[in-house]
């Protein structure tokens, strides 16, 4: 009778260890593309954010842009 159990944790550890290379490799070259604006949404703006709200919760005469509702906040 052999010991399967043995012989297959160091296969399993050599393919979990590639797959955590690999998966930090993904997401580092993931980060830069993002990072370049290569992939990932358009570039979000305070004048895109307000345009939403006011879209989804409507105009009120009388104030400026989404002061009513709140505070928006974009770099």
């Amino acid at each position: 009778m052999r010991d399967i159990g043995a012989r297959e944790l160091p296969n399993r550890r050599a393919a979990l260890g590639a797959l955590l290379v690999g998966g930090a490799g993904a997401v580092s070259i993931g980060g830069f593309l993002f990072a370049r604006d290569v992939i990932g949404p358009e570039r979000l703006t305070a004048g895109r954010i307000v345009d939403r709200l006011q879209a989804v919760g409507g105009r009120f005469p009388g104030f400026r842009r989404n002061h009513a509702k709140g505070l928006a906040v974009a770099r």
